[in-house]
């Protein structure tokens, strides 16, 4: 039952977005009159892989919260606050954040510029003597495994407790 519903969702999602990108491609060419370039089948790619990951976190939420509108305040508030403070706090580590679902979804519109592979992928400054590091996207291939642990973990947690549940 919960597989269904999850590929269901999945999808449905994804349909959407296909529609979405393929009328962006339709428009690109239309109006600059050029090929479609590779990145922007690779943009859909890591969309396609950060929408499984947020259903993964959704399933998982849903296993166990009592009602869908509870579920769906919390991926919210997640993805607008939640990430966000705890970037906050380990901005002054110099980490990469790897474990943002909000820093990972930098990639989709990132790695459409053909510069991609060459750009920097954050930016330093110093105040008061503390040098900061601001991240601005990861890398194809940490974009690639966070977002798959992400889908792994979370749809494997899910699972497990949705069929604790029925039992």
């Amino acid at each position: 039952l919960i597989i269904g519903k999850y590929i269901a969702n999945y999808i449905l999602v994804i349909g959407i977005a296909a529609i979405h990108y393929f009328l962006m491609a339709l428009l690109c060419f239309y109006f600059y009159a050029e090929p479609i370039p590779p990145s922007l089948f690779l943009s859909f790619g890591y969309l396609a892989l950060y929408i499984l990951a947020l259903a993964s976190v959704t399933t998982f939420l849903s296993s166990f919260m009592p009602s869908a509108g509870s579920v769906l305040i919390i991926i919210i508030a997640l993805i607008l606050f939640g990430f966000s403070i705890i970037d906050s706090f380990v901005t002054l580590t110099q980490i990469e954040p790897l474990y943002s679902l909000t820093y990972l979804d930098n990639i989709i519109s990132n790695i459409i510029y053909p510069e991609f592979f060459t750009r920097e992928r954050y930016y330093e400054y110093t105040q008061d003597n503390i040098t900061h590091r601001i991240w601005l996207f990861p890398s194809a291939e940490g974009a690639l495994i966070g977002l798959s642990l992400y889908a792994i973990v979370f749809f494997l947690l899910g699972y497990l407790l949705f069929k604790r549940r029925q039992l």
